[in-house]
């Protein structure tokens, strides 16, 4: 099903903004010592959950009316979940309510009210919040969700350099059997991070989609979203998101046929290097002792050796060579080897060092490497022809790095 207005997530300021404060700031979140305008919301204030239902019912009235006026279908996902921040309210009804309930079921139990008069008008629709950050674990008490109402559990706690089936991502598996205990068929998507941020580097965790949906459908999951920004920053962003989208649709696909499919179709006489190199890749993600959430910097990974580096860089001068002088293939190529690059340049001098150690000479100078990230960043913007903040963002600094090491 598709999302209605307001928006797919994070709702509660597009409901309740600083006008809404102006007038009734009962509904907004106690902190220390007062309302505030820019929190979450007092989830058990029983006006804010009149209010609330007001303002979803017309929500559905509109979308439905658009949906009508252009021939579509109409849709029945409508999110009410809370801001992405902290600032929880801390009143004294709030604070007996989350030492019951904890933070997903006073959540849950505002969210059921809510369903029950959107009900009443439009049986056919359901309500979508998240379990997330605060709210991520199950209720303390026996709170559910309601039949008219679907939790999106994003599994922001897991280790992305690795597959759920790894004993790294054991609580997140958990999570996601507690929440399944208490929901129905239908009743439970996962949001998934198929990103890393703050100037990702290597990211091999394609392999490990498929097991990741197979398990996910094992459990009882119901639906799915990926989260994935990023199109110049992230490695292999164009096949990440065809095999994700295809795993989402069925995961029951082959992933050794998803993969050939992909890396033979859209990189040519490149694919089978391409493949070597993320099999490289995985296999020493898979290998290290160091947890990575979709947060942290995976830049400078430990994990990766001059041993490992060198043979990378191997793998991907042989996967250029392959494409010849295709102009279109070298890109895609090239893009590829962005992230690796960009590790490379990162650990360069700790690289350069143990190269000496070992009477080997690196495959490129620094300069080599940066201005290769530089021509590569430009070229993705370029031709992508979508502002990217991150890809912008780091092209400039590279630029006043190469600035240094040319003096």
């Amino acid at each position: 099903e598709s999302f209605g207005l307001l928006a797919h997530v994070h709702t509660f300021n597009r409901y309740f903004d600083i006008n809404d404060y102006k007038t009734n700031p009962e509904w907004f979140a106690y902190v220390n010592g007062a309302r505030i305008a820019y929190g979450q919301l007092c989830l058990t204030n029983d006006g804010l959950v009149e209010e609330m239902s007001k303002r979803v019912l017309t929500s559905i009235e509109r979308s439905f009316a658009m949906a009508d006026a252009t021939g579509a279908k109409r849709p029945l996902l409508y999110d009410i979940s809370p801001n992405d921040q902290e600032e929880h309210c801390n009143c004294e009804n709030c604070l007996l309510a989350r030492k019951e309930k904890g933070h997903s079921g006073v959540l849950l139990s505002f969210i059921n009210k809510v369903a029950a008069n959107v009900e009443k008008v439009y049986p056919e629709v359901f309500l979508e919040t998240l379990a997330y950050a605060n709210y991520i674990d199950m209720p303390l008490d026996d709170t559910k969700p309601a039949d008219n109402v679907v939790i999106r559990l994003a599994i922001s706690g897991r280790d992305g350099l690795k597959g759920l089936e790894h004993e790294y991502n054991d609580k997140t598996v958990q999570q996601i059997k507690d929440w399944v205990s208490i929901t129905k068929e239908g009743q439970l998507y996962i949001w998934d991070y198929v990103v890393f941020y703050n100037n990702p580097g290597v990211q091999p965790m394609v392999l490990d989609y498929s097991e990741n949906f197979k398990l996910m459908q094992e459990l009882g999951v119901d639906g799915y979203f990926g989260e994935q920004e990023n199109p110049i920053m992230c490695d292999f962003w164009d096949m990440k998101f065809w095999i994700n989208a295809k795993l989402a649709e069925d995961p029951t696909l082959d992933e050794d046929t998803l993969l050939n499919d992909f890396l033979n179709g859209y990189y040519g006489e490149a694919g089978p290097y391409l493949r070597q190199y993320l099999e490289l890749m995985h296999e020493k993600s898979n290998a290290t002792l160091i947890k990575m959430g979709f947060s942290a910097q995976t830049l400078a990974p430990k994990w990766l050796s001059l041993e490992d580096m060198l043979k990378a860089q191997e793998l991907m001068e042989k996967a250029i060579d392959a494409v010849g002088s295709d102009s279109e293939m070298l890109r895609r190529v090239r893009q590829c080897r962005n992230a690796l690059d960009r590790v490379f340049f990162e650990k360069y001098d700790i690289f350069e060092e143990e190269a000496q150690k070992q009477g080997i000479t690196l495959p490129s100078t620094k300069i080599e490497v940066c201005q290769r990230v530089i021509d590569i960043l430009e070229e993705q913007i370029q031709w992508r022809e979508v502002y990217d903040y991150d890809a912008a963002m780091y092209l400039d600094t590279y630029k006043r790095e190469m600035t240094k090491l040319l003096g």
